[in-house]
């Protein structure tokens, strides 16, 4: 097997003040990147990844874009030309029925127990307990 290629991250050159970072609304993340991670230049994907179509690099691009504002959305990513040929049919779609709420994430702890009960949680919500 062939060793994934290795990505550098860090934050475009052009971010260089607070109200370009609008989407960082922590404090501490915002200060990291602005003053912390080194400040790179995108890759040039086809380069990173020689293999892959002009359409693919594209929704790649789309989908790494650091501002929200700019990167793709889900919608607009499962219609872009490159999922095309493994896209279902209209009829086979439907919504979930349900939202994800994200609140109890927010506040909660990040510790491992609460990781661990919470990722167990969300794994039985797709299985029937019967």
């Amino acid at each position: 097997l062939e060793a994934p290629p290795k990505i550098d991250f860090g934050v475009p050159p052009k971010i260089r003040q607070e109200d370009e970072l609008w989407y960082v609304t922590n404090e501490k993340a915002r200060n990291f990147m602005l003053n912390v991670l080194p400040k790179r230049r995108g890759c040039d994907m086809a380069v990173k990844f020689p293999s892959a179509s002009p359409e693919a690099l594209d929704l790649l691009r789309s989908l790494l874009a650091v501002d929200p504002k700019r990167r793709i959305g889900a919608e607009d990513a499962l219609a872009h030309p490159y999922l095309a040929p493994v896209r279902e049919a209209k009829e086979y779609e439907r919504e979930a029925g349900f939202t994800v709420d994200t609140e109890d994430i927010e506040a909660l702890e990040l510790t491992q127990p609460n990781l661990k009960r919470m990722m167990f949680q969300e794994i039985m919500a797709f299985h029937d307990t019967k």
